[in-house]
């Protein structure tokens, strides 16, 4: 059974992590590390959720979904590289959310399009509550799945990104304006109201148990 968690404590996080890895040095876009491990120091700052998805209690899929309040002083990985692009396009005083590290196992390719959804449905739960404006940073052969999904648009040059190899364009949108569109253009991304149990901190209990989920639930 697919199962979608909020990776909170170590075991679980040190799952994803060597997951990040495997699928990271399958596309040559990290170097090799004695630990098989990738991870950042974004992953241990507050303002994160780290999505895993798991099928009979192995992680197959990975999103990190991190969010920017203005005059906080927790950034979100865009900032450290696209901070004057950001600037220029987004309005002063909006939220900002981010979808990163996002990964799928290597190992079941043939999976990696459902496990996607399902990891960017409640990525864009999160965002539903926390964003004005959404932006992520993708490789050239990721920039069209991004505009077509998200409606996000480049919005950058490519540049060299922290942790990574090649090189990456900043994609953004107004998320207010766009998200009906999406999510009429995409109905899979519309989360089920039991699933938004994961952002309640009162059933933490059950993040790291899990809910079962299915693309066409």
């Amino acid at each position: 059974m697919l199962r979608i968690k909020r990776a909170h404590l170590p075991p679980l996080r040190e799952e994803v992590f060597a997951l990040r890895y495997r699928s990271y040095r399958k596309e040559a876009a990290i170097a090799r590390h004695p630990s098989e491990a990738f991870e950042d120091e974004y992953d241990y700052q507050s303002n994160h959720i780290l999505w895993a998805l798991t099928f009979e209690e192995r992680v197959v899929g990975s999103i990190r979904t991190t969010w920017f309040e203005p005059g906080a002083n927790e950034l979100i990985p865009e900032m450290r590289t696209y901070s004057e692009e950001i600037a220029e396009l987004v309005p002063e005083g909006c939220r900002l959310l981010s979808g990163n590290r996002l990964v799928t196992d290597p190992d079941l390719s043939l999976m990696s399009a459902q496990f996607v959804i399902l990891l960017l449905r409640h990525h864009m739960m999160v965002a539903a509550l926390k964003a004005d404006w959404a932006v992520a940073a993708a490789r050239i052969n990721h920039v069209a799945f991004y505009r077509r999904l998200l409606m996000l648009e480049k919005a950058s040059s490519p540049k060299m990104y922290p942790g990574l190899l090649c090189r990456m364009y900043l994609m953004a949108c107004d998320f207010r304006a766009n998200i009906d569109q999406v999510l009429l253009n995409t109905p899979m991304l519309r989360g089920r109201g039991y699933e938004r149990l994961l952002l309640d901190n009162d059933y933490a209990d059950v993040w790291e148990i899990g809910l079962p989920v299915e693309v066409h639930a």
